[in-house]
């Protein structure tokens, strides 16, 4: 089989090359590397041209957008779905080949994102809070039959039959970079109930934003995503008491706890930005997301 492997950038020269690098060590080569470039303004394209990959433009500029892009120009059987900012280990190709021909079923497969080591404390709060609070990573293999973040595919990892991607219409890009993956997964859920597979062993390892305006503005997006995906999926109306008593908690211990200010500080950044994007995102797609 063929792997596609798209790539949606936008002036990522901090991290492509690692994860070029990364994609070129594969034991089990990629047919094509492409890259979907939003119209960059650093080296990104620069770097892409160093890798033999195929650039693509994509006006769209958003990530859902770049990944229809990159796969409307793969030639492939199957799409490899990852991100600029993703260190891919050499397996993940070659475990991918291995579980589509043993599972002739299977239409789309999905793995766990992992953490780099973080520089400091801030990227050690924005990780947890993602791969602790929100997604679940199990390490058991699973076949994909219920519609929950329990085991969701991310676009960090996804691999997908290139005729099933298009029976699905590809990334709905009114998602734009908000939750765009998470809504994918769920309509694949919907129409390919049990053909589905997870497995632990097709991980990717990121970094997490180390600085606090990234801190915030990566929660603000996720707090977004949470709205744009109860729009389409969970209705009009929730409220989650639980991100408060969060916020309450992070607030004592930043006034207690001397000894972990910095840390403390940043949960409370990270929770404020997360209920700013939700608040801007309730009033923007008209729904009660608090």
């Amino acid at each position: 089989m063929h792997f596609s492997v798209v790539i949606p950038t936008r002036n990522s020269e901090k991290t492509l090359e690692t994860t070029l690098a990364s994609l070129q060590q594969q034991s089990y080569p990629p047919y094509e590397l492409i890259v979907a470039d939003g119209c960059s303004t650093d080296a990104t394209r620069q770097i892409a041209s160093r890798f033999n990959t195929y650039v693509v433009d994509n006006l769209a500029i958003h990530a859902a957008g770049g990944r229809n892009h990159g796969a409307a120009v793969a030639s492939g059987d199957w799409l490899a779905f990852t991100d600029s900012d993703c260190c891919v280990p050499s397996t993940w190709l070659s475990i991918a080949a291995k579980l589509i021909m043993e599972n002739p079923d299977v239409v789309i497969l999905g793995g766990p994102l992992r953490a780099l080591a973080p520089i400091n404390e801030i990227e050690q709060v924005a990780g947890d809070a993602l791969l602790k609070g929100v997604l679940q990573y199990p390490q058991e293999q699973q076949w994909i039959s219920t519609r929950s973040l329990r085991g969701a595919f991310i676009g960090a990892s996804l691999f997908c039959r290139r005729d099933i991607f298009y029976a699905l219409g590809g990334f709905d890009e009114r998602f734009a970079n908000f939750g765009e993956d998470i809504n994918f997964f769920l309509r694949a859920v919907s129409a390919f109930p049990g053909r589905l597979l997870y497995d632990s062993r097709l991980y990717v390892e990121q970094h997490f934003p180390a600085t606090w305006s990234g801190l915030f503005l990566k929660w603000y997006q996720y707090g977004m995503a949470s709205c744009y995906l109860q729009r389409y999926h969970l209705g009009r109306w929730r409220i989650d008491l639980a991100h408060y008593r969060r916020l309450i908690v992070a607030i004592s211990d930043l006034a207690t706890q001397g000894n972990r200010r910095r840390a403390n500080l940043a949960r409370v950044v990270q929770i404020i930005g997360h209920l700013c994007g939700k608040y801007c995102g309730s009033v923007r797609l008209g729904v009660v997301n608090l």
